[in-house]
């Protein structure tokens, strides 16, 4: 089952994070390939109306890499978009997530 939590960027915007298990469709894909591997995405929840109901698509990792980097540091999810930014904090917390529903 896919699980979802709301966190808020650096600039204060809202980013939804997705952890799609390994077997799980992805959602928003045109395709009825399971993923291989557990996967998240991160969504900004300002722009629901014209994208996805999870909001506009940002990007996604494998949940193995995020968990597996250095703790006490962000996440720059969009190098040219300042607003989608994770703090230190904020991505301990997604970190912390993580962990307790992939293993």
């Amino acid at each position: 089952m896919i699980k979802r939590i709301d966190v808020k960027g650096v600039a204060g915007n809202p980013i939804r994070v997705l952890l799609i298990p390994k077997g799980n469709k992805c959602p928003y894909i045109i395709s009825d390939i399971p993923c291989h591997v557990d996967t998240v995405q991160f969504y900004d929840l300002k722009y629901t109306e014209n994208f996805t109901p999870d909001g506009q698509y940002i990007g996604a990792y494998y949940s193995s890499t995020l968990i597996e980097k250095t703790p006490n540091t962000g996440l720059d999810l969009y190098g040219s978009e300042p607003s989608w930014k994770i703090n230190a904090s904020t991505f301990s917390l997604i970190q912390d997530w993580l962990l307790y529903h992939t293993t």
